[in-house]
């Protein structure tokens, strides 16, 4: 798996591979997870095990693994060996272990973050905002535009190769297969973690069946299409989208929670001053600890009082911070 349909950001330091992130799933609920390498290759690629083979033997060990493996997963590209494959997938009438997958949603720090950037998205970019997200917007936009063009060319591939694809991207976190006649077949959407992905593709392989989000429905909130899963078609809320889903989360959030999610510095803050009340009041009790055998009220009374306070601090701070931000101007 290569290119910008399968590359997945885990923060604005780490870019995995789709192959990276999928390797451990597969092998471990699969089986082995082996490519055919490139022999150009100056080290093999993370991920799969690279089998190397010359090029008069590539297409029949090619047939060999197809024979023999489980799941035979999609390498995204556009090549006359990639074209030749699918046709061989095609002609020995494996398509039902032919698997897809489309990237998942790049993480975001925080609910608000991904709430505020669909609303940019969904407003056509319109507006900005005092913090401008509209550049969360416009990096939300360009992660869905690329998914979309990544989807486009992979299935116009597929097309030359017999397979019939949905001309309509699935989304992100996606895992499609093929029936017989080579139509394809929505395994599950909205896939985060590797077994995500992976457990759906293990119960169509194994038992034909589908287990992940899959069934077509439409949000309750927003009325735009979202997929659930065949068992548990809706939540105790209702079937909502990805962004809706966000927005309820907020929703719920405590005031103290939704400031710190959104200024997430603000947490840090609390915690080091919680640390430095408690730290005030343990010098405070040393210092004093001598005066203490004189039994003098008034010096007692000061300690406890400053225990208290220190002990106090997270709640006092807590309580006083909707009224600090509401004070402050800043939108939450």
């Amino acid at each position: 798996m290569d290119n910008g349909f399968s590359s997945w950001i885990i923060d604005s330091t780490i870019k995995l591979s789709l192959e990276e992130f999928l390797s451990a799933a597969i092998s471990k609920r699969i089986g082995p997870f082996i490519g055919l390498g490139n022999p150009c290759d100056e080290l093999p690629p993370a991920g799969a095990i690279r089998e190397y083979a010359q090029d008069a033997a590539w297409k029949r060990r090619f047939a060999e693994l197809s024979d023999s493996a489980s799941c035979i997963v999609l390498s995204v590209g556009d090549s006359d060996n990639l074209q030749w494959e699918l046709a061989q997938i095609r002609q020995m009438g494996t398509n039902r272990k032919l698997c897809m997958f489309t990237s998942p949603r790049s993480p975001w720090k925080s609910v608000s973050g991904v709430v505020r950037a669909s609303e940019v998205v969904r407003a056509g970019g319109a507006g900005r905002m005092r913090t401008d997200p509209l550049l969360l917007g416009d990096a939300l936009c360009r992660e869905s535009k690329r998914l979309v063009n990544d989807w486009h060319s992979t299935t116009e591939v597929l097309d030359r190769a017999g397979f019939e694809c949905e001309p309509e991207c699935p989304g992100f976190g996606a895992a499609l297969s093929f029936d017989d006649e080579g139509k394809s077949v929505l395994l599950t959407t909205d896939a985060s973690t590797p077994d995500d992905y992976v457990m759906p593709v293990v119960s169509w392989i194994t038992s034909g069946t589908r287990t992940g989000k899959c069934i077509p429905t439409t949000c309750d909130s927003c009325g735009i299409c979202t997929y659930v899963a065949p068992n548990g078609s809706a939540t105790a809320s209702g079937a909502l989208c990805f962004m809706c889903a966000q927005k309820a989360k907020l929703a719920a959030m405590g005031i103290f929670e939704r400031v710190t999610d959104r200024y997430p510095i603000l947490s840090k803050l609390f915690g080091a001053a919680c640390v430095f009340a408690a730290t005030i009041a343990v010098v405070t009790a040393v210092a004093l600890l001598p005066v203490w055998v004189d039994v003098n009220s008034g010096v007692l009374l000061t300690v406890v009082l400053a225990l208290g306070v220190a002990l106090m601090a997270p709640a006092i701070l807590k309580a006083c911070a909707p009224v600090l931000y509401y004070r402050l101007g800043l939108n939450i």
